[in-house]
């Protein structure tokens, strides 16, 4: 019977604590600056995305914590590769996701507008995907997962009611990359290899983002 009574006690504890806790949602559209070599290595590319973020805020508190997933292109571009003996034309697209786990520090509060500073740890992964543009060529569609990078940022942003439940975000923060590997094959007419387009370098880059929030 006590151990009934207590198991009941710490699920009712456990509701407790969810229900004086406010949840939000976002999603946003998301720019990133790549800076130094990770900068240099992928050309004019700059990579775009969306974001979606989850938060829960104690009752009374400044502090908020969640996560964000996101998912960016940088570039997507034609190219003619060396395959089986023949030149064929193909489109890749180079990709990186991103997971990060945020804290958040809410500096001001009113009715209708806040502003908040906050920090991030987590990574980002690089991918590509190649298709070709030509038939029968014998060439399979391909999906090849490259390296990760451990990140840490800092930032912050501003939020502004638009109505009921909905805030307007707008934010920035600066990334600190590890060195990670990721690929990069601007669009030409010289016939290139798989092997080229290979990049290794730090990936320090600034995300800048634009969306919604939404309290539930």
């Amino acid at each position: 019977m006590k151990k009934l009574v207590f198991s009941i006690g710490l699920i009712f504890i456990g509701f407790h604590t969810l229900l004086a806790q406010q949840n939000t949602l976002g999603i946003s559209f998301k720019l990133y600056d790549p800076v130094s070599e990770f900068d240099d290595n992928i050309s004019s590319a700059l990579p775009a995305g969306i974001s979606f973020t989850y938060l829960r805020t104690p009752v009374e508190s400044r502090w908020s914590f969640g996560g964000e997933l996101g998912v960016a292109m940088y570039s997507s571009n034609n190219y003619n590769v060396q395959y089986n003996s023949q030149s064929i034309k193909v489109n890749e697209e180079d990709c990186f996701w991103t997971l990060h786990g945020v804290l958040r520090y809410e500096i001001y509060r009113s009715e209708r507008f806040s502003t908040y500073a906050e920090g991030r740890l987590g990574m980002t992964t690089f991918f590509s995907s190649t298709t070709a543009l030509e038939e029968d060529t014998g060439f399979d569609d391909e999906f090849s997962f490259h390296g990760s990078a451990f990140n840490t940022g800092l930032g912050g942003g501003v939020s502004y009611k638009i109505g009921g439940i909905v805030w307007l975000n707008a934010g920035v923060n600066v990334h600190s990359g590890s060195r990670a590997d990721y690929r990069y094959m601007p669009e030409s007419d010289q016939t290139k290899t798989f092997d080229d387009g290979h990049f290794e370098s730090l990936t320090h880059y600034v995300g800048y983002r634009l969306g919604v929030l939404i309290d539930l």
